[in-house]
């Protein structure tokens, strides 16, 4: 009985040891296997983070918006500034007000051109105007007739974006008839925009920016920028 009792005794301990064995024989068979080398005999080199190129402008023959944040008027020569216009040539508030301060000539040509026509003809059309200022840079001016009158008379802003399409069309052949007639001096280099018919209008420059970019412009675009920059100010503190 106690050879039995004595057996009984060792049984754990040798158990105990030959699992122990069986980890340590497990642990250096591991640790002798060579690490997996990918495919063609080189360690796998760190992913590198990608640097994105700036976005490329659109292909096809639409316009496309570039906005900015900056003073409209402090334009390179040869640019056409854009804004939106009524039919009865006022340009009494709003930024009109300003084209009118800094380009009095070319507000008296518009000024002219609307009385000589009816509402009912110009809207939907566009007027392009020539450097007409004796001083300062050479800018034209360009004229979009989205809406007939102003003010509480003003047309819906369903109309206004209805007629924002054709009168830009109208500015951009107008545009490149100019050009292809013009020198290389006298040609319209850059076209500049305001966030029109957001002001007095009131319409969503979102939307008026949807139509301007749905706008294909055809063979248009071999002589005229499919860019148009528009400028916003800074917000205010």
């Amino acid at each position: 009985m106690s050879g039995v009792k004595r057996v009984a005794k060792s049984l754990p301990a040798q158990i105990s040891k030959t699992f122990k064995q069986s980890r340590l024989d497990n642990f250096m068979s591991s640790s002798s296997k060579s690490p997996a080398v990918p495919k063609g005999g080189e360690d796998k080199a760190e992913p590198q983070t990608k640097i994105e190129d700036p976005p490329a402008p659109p292909s096809g023959d639409s316009l496309f918006v570039t906005e900015k944040v900056g003073a409209i008027f402090e334009a390179p020569q040869n640019t056409v500034i854009i804004h939106a216009c009524n039919c009865v040539g006022s340009w009494s508030a709003g930024i009109a007000a300003a084209f009118k301060q800094r380009y009095p000539r070319a507000f008296i040509y518009h000024k002219r051109h609307c009385d000589n026509h009816t509402p009912s003809d110009l809207i939907g059309t566009a007027l392009l105007i020539p450097p007409m200022e004796t001083k300062g840079p050479r800018h034209f001016v360009g004229c979009l007739f989205t809406s007939k009158r102003y003010g509480r008379d003003k047309d819906s802003p369903a109309e206004i974006l209805r007629q924002t399409e054709p009168a830009m069309k109208d500015l951009m052949r107008a545009i490149k008839e100019y050009n292809e007639k013009g020198t290389a001096d006298d040609k319209v280099d850059e076209i500049r925009m305001c966030q029109i018919n957001s002001g007095l209008f009131a319409v969503p420059w979102a939307k008026t920016k949807e139509v301007i970019e749905s706008i294909e412009i055809g063979d248009e675009g071999d002589t005229v920028s499919k860019e148009i920059i528009v400028y916003s100010l800074p917000p205010t503190k």
